[in-house]
């Protein structure tokens, strides 16, 4: 696993603000690389931790990365910056699998993965909007509301697809 600390060590300086997207390859067998890798850990951790069926928890992890990734796009389309997608592309899903590794770590100490999703979660969503903000050339606040906003519109798109975690169960007394 000693080739994996660079690629690892990018994503977290992603994660503390320290680099741009444009400091991501954009190679496409190192966007697919970051895309598989950071949807086989989400189905792992939404199977193991969430406890879900695995085609239910594989749905959850690819239909909100395909939303990103088609908003991304076509904004970035729009903006005629296509040429910056595979970047931000694995700048989005290599943060995304980081910070999805930070609780899922924290699994063993009971009590402490419900703790930290609310600030990690925010977390994630400024780093997101730190990758626009150099993806799309604006302002950081812009970026975050950007971030924002395809975050929301991933889950409702995957809810409406698939269903939320829990409500399945809540309508049948079970």
């Amino acid at each position: 696993m000693p080739g994996m600390a660079p690629v690892l060590k990018l994503f977290w300086n992603l994660c503390l603000l320290r680099i741009g997207p444009e400091s991501v390859p954009a190679r496409t067998w190192f966007v697919a690389g970051a895309v598989i890798a950071d949807i086989a850990l989400s189905t792992f951790v939404n199977t193991t931790v969430g406890d879900v069926d695995t085609g239910w928890a594989l749905g959850w992890a690819v239909i909100p990365l395909a939303t990103v990734g088609a908003v991304t796009w076509l904004a970035l389309f729009l903006r005629g910056m296509a040429g910056r997608f595979p970047a931000t592309l694995a700048a989005l899903a290599g943060t995304d699998f980081l910070l999805t590794v930070l609780p899922a770590l924290l699994t063993p100490v009971a009590g402490i993965q419900a703790f930290v999703m609310v600030p990690l979660q925010i977390w994630l969503i400024v780093v997101w909007g730190f990758i626009f903000q150099h993806s799309f050339n604006t302002s950081l606040a812009f970026g975050i509301l950007i971030a924002f906003g395809i975050s929301l519109v991933s889950t409702i798109v995957a809810g409406a697809a698939i269903g939320f975690p829990g409500l399945e169960q809540a309508g049948t007394g079970s």
